[in-house]
């Protein structure tokens, strides 16, 4: 649409189905075998970690890119939090992009430090700039019991 976009995104397992489903398994693309060693670590998640992959997406950031500060799944109108059980580890291989929640009634920005992390994707979250072009990863999928467990999330319906 001629908009200048400081992302690009390398899906590594599909999005095919679209949003709803980027938890359901999900069959690697072609863009995965330019990443083998990388695809060879994500599939060692599954069994303590994962018990399948969902989704897999690559996010790279330009050096001046300020993400715009939002809440996954909620369209602008809605307000309200839903239950939901979404499972994903956000990956970032360095912290010289600063990742940050913003708690609404404080109006306080708190920094993510460290590289990774799982957290309510509808809480509002962005990324600051930095002087050099970063990346993330996102793995969609459904944690183990096991590792819900470690992660002392396994009493919780909901998140």
């Amino acid at each position: 649409m001629g908009a200048y976009d400081p992302y690009q995104f390398i899906f590594l397992k599909s999005e095919a189905g679209g949003w709803d489903t980027r938890f359901e398994e999900k069959p690697w693309t072609s863009d995965a075998q330019h990443f083998p060693e990388l695809r060879e670590w994500l599939e060692k998640l599954v069994g303590p970690v994962f018990e399948y992959l969902g989704r897999i997406i690559i996010f790279k950031a330009e050096h001046d890119c300020q993400m715009i500060m939002h809440r996954d799944l909620i369209l602008p109108e809605e307000t309200d939090y839903f239950d939901h059980r979404h499972e994903f580890i956000h990956l970032r291989p360095n912290l010289d992009k600063p990742f940050y929640f913003w708690d609404p009634e404080t109006d306080e920005k708190i920094l993510m430090e460290s590289c990774a992390s799982f957290f309510n994707d509808q809480d509002w979250h962005s990324g600051g700039k930095t002087n050099k072009q970063t990346y993330s990863i996102r793995i969609d999928g459904t944690f183990t019991e096991e590792f819900r467990k470690k992660l002392g999330i396994d009493h919780l319906q909901h998140y």
